[in-house]
């Protein structure tokens, strides 16, 4: 009888964590198809979304959707402003790196190319010791 409680508790865990990582992946999934919509369509599911949820007036859905697409054009405008300064940050920083390599020796080279390394390898544990979870 022992046997078969414990069978039953390692199939029902099992089972449950199976579940959770399907949704982990219905998220990344959803989150790809989100990226791909245009800010009208971002739009429109948001105001299809609202007006299923809290049950708005026609009067009041074309004002939402008024709101949602300025609001989603907005966003799309920072999102590529966003794109550009992280381009300018990555540039700038290869630069600065470049010059600071021109004035250090070969050991001193050596010895930051040891802790970029070890920053690497400090960052995988850090990774799977967070997926443990």
């Amino acid at each position: 009888m022992k046997k078969l409680g414990i069978i039953t508790l390692v199939i029902g865990l099992a089972s449950m964590t199976s579940f959770a990582q399907e949704d982990g992946r219905i998220e990344k999934t959803e989150k790809k198809e989100r990226e791909k919509l245009t800010p009208v369509e971002r739009a429109e599911k948001r105001t299809k979304h609202m007006t299923k949820t809290l049950s708005l007036t026609e009067v009041q859905v074309a004002k939402v959707s008024e709101i949602n697409l300025a609001h989603a054009k907005e966003m799309e405008k920072l999102h590529v402003e966003m794109k550009a300064l992280k381009e300018k940050l990555k540039s700038e920083k290869e630069s600065t790196r470049s010059k600071v390599d021109a004035v250090l020796t070969a050991d001193q080279k050596l010895i930051v190319e040891q802790k970029k390394e070890e920053r690497k390898e400090k960052k995988a544990e850090r990774r799977k010791d967070c997926c443990k979870e």
